[in-house]
């Protein structure tokens, strides 16, 4: 979900939502969901307007700094009652910074102190795997952590959310 008309397409008259409606109401599938990770704008109205029952959104400290989808597409979720799943949690691995202790821990349990049903991390090895699950099982970040967090990806946002287009 990229654009307005995008959301016209799939959500109008004989578009793509329709045929997701008849499929669950049919027992065919068992919930409908949403993503995008381009303009929270867009991705809100999805959430909000259409009969869905999950979202898939970014979610790491660019997208709190920058706003949009951790502000109104994660408020909007939550309103509703809908699984929010969150993507783009490491950055395609660009916003671990070790130098700076951005570690891939860190980041994880940032994801998972927003507020979300889970997080989808891609891992390339074993080793990768045990990090994450281990990551998971830390308390949630302190207020501290995660302002010197926000404080490292202020300058850098904007560039660093090169999934959402030009800003």
């Amino acid at each position: 979900m990229r654009t307005e008309e995008d959301l016209l397409a799939i959500g109008g008259p004989g578009g793509a939502l329709e045929a997701f409606v008849e499929a669950k109401k049919n027992g065919l599938v068992r919930a409908i969901g949403v993503t995008g990770h381009h303009d929270p704008a867009v991705l809100t109205r999805a959430v909000q307007e259409w009969p869905v029952d999950a979202v898939l959104l970014p979610v790491n400290p660019v997208e709190e700094v920058l706003g949009g989808f951790l502000t109104r597409t994660l408020a909007a979720a939550r309103q509703k009652g809908i699984a929010v799943i969150g993507m783009k949690i490491l950055g395609a691995g660009h916003f671990i910074l070790p130098e700076l202790g951005v570690t891939p821990e860190l980041l994880i349990r940032y994801a998972l102190s927003s507020g979300i049903t889970v997080a989808i991390v891609g891992c390339a090895t074993a080793e990768e795997v045990r990090t994450l699950a281990a990551a998971a099982a830390q308390p949630p970040l302190a207020e501290q952590e995660k302002s010197r967090l926000l404080h490292i990806f202020q300058p850098y946002a904007a560039r660093l959310a090169f999934y959402r287009g030009v800003i």
